[in-house]
């Protein structure tokens, strides 16, 4: 790995775990860094990251490796590239991680406690199914969610971004789901015909809430 000679990196350096030798090691304090790459295929060895303090990355973040794992902690982890985790374990613990890039991102399969979409500029789109324990805060910027069905344990309300649905499902999860959306939104609710809708609310404390863009997004 080229994390060695107890140097913290820099918010210039690509950190790459490797699998050259067996790597545990643990941050404890905020730092900034440009790429995180958790990959053996150089090497068999696992690969153990605990983060105690925040990080942000400002190009991307990948995890490919089924022997190795990422423990998020109770952090925030701030992403401004891409999000891959294809391989391996990634704990999301009680922490936020939030898409801030000012260009194109993308979030592959994955499982996450509180997600943030704050972008000034460009589309965070998604490759495959993302799961939300916690809460998904939607505050700026374009989401493509794709085909895929995400899961999301929050109240729902898009007012803020730029939500770009095809097809797909959303399910919320949570006992007494909310859904906001509003404004400048609404016409995405319309259907073909006359019936528009600005506000849509359902609480159902009995069981998730399915809410399919195939229906409620027809073009």
């Amino acid at each position: 790995m080229n994390w060695d000679k107890n140097e913290v990196p820099e918010d210039t350096d690509d950190v790459v775990f490797d699998g050259l030798v067996a790597a545990t090691v643990s941050v404890p304090a905020v730092i900034n860094v440009k790429s995180i790459t958790i990959n053996t295929a150089s090497g068999t060895n696992a690969q153990v990251l605990t983060l105690g303090g925040g990080f942000t990355i400002t190009t991307n973040f990948i995890l490919n490796v089924t022997n190795s794992s990422i423990d998020f902690g109770a952090n925030t982890v701030n992403v401004r590239g891409n999000f891959s985790e294809t391989a391996g374990t990634l704990t999301e613990g009680t922490s936020t991680v939030i898409f801030d890039g000012s260009g194109a991102q993308t979030v592959s399969a994955t499982t996450l406690n509180n997600v943030t979409i704050s972008k000034s500029a460009g589309t965070l789109a998604s490759s495959g199914i993302l799961v939300i324990a916690g809460t998904l805060t939607m505050s700026s910027g374009t989401w493509d969610p794709g085909s895929f069905n995400h899961q999301i344990n929050s109240p729902w309300d898009d007012t803020g971004i730029t939500f770009t649905p095809i097809a797909g499902t959303i399910t919320l999860t949570s006992v007494n789901p909310n859904i906001k959306r509003e404004g400048v939104k609404k016409e995405r609710f319309q259907r073909p015909a006359r019936h528009k809708l600005s506000l849509i609310h359902i609480s159902e404390p009995t069981r998730p809430l399915y809410i399919s863009y195939a229906v409620f997004c027809l073009k």
